[in-house]
């Protein structure tokens, strides 16, 4: 039902060590278990987004150094 984005690091141990992202691997699940998604439509989008990248085959991570990039493809 869910899915995890590592943080992007050079090194595999360092990755493992950071904390994840998590996903979920449909957006009807977070609409029907009443998340509130009509007031935070920028983490709907977020998700949506991040599906689509892991349906095409690319491997993902995040970035939060200065200021955060959701995606690192």
């Amino acid at each position: 039902m869910f899915f995890f984005v590592n943080k992007f690091d050079y090194s595999v141990k360092v990755q493992s060590q950071n904390p994840r992202k998590v996903y979920c691997i449909d957006n009807g699940f977070l609409v029907s278990l009443g998340f509130r998604i009509s007031e935070d439509i920028r983490r709907l989008l977020e998700n949506m987004v991040a599906i689509e990248l892991k349906r095409r085959g690319e491997k993902i991570f995040y970035c939060s150094e200065n200021g955060e990039c959701d995606f690192l493809v």
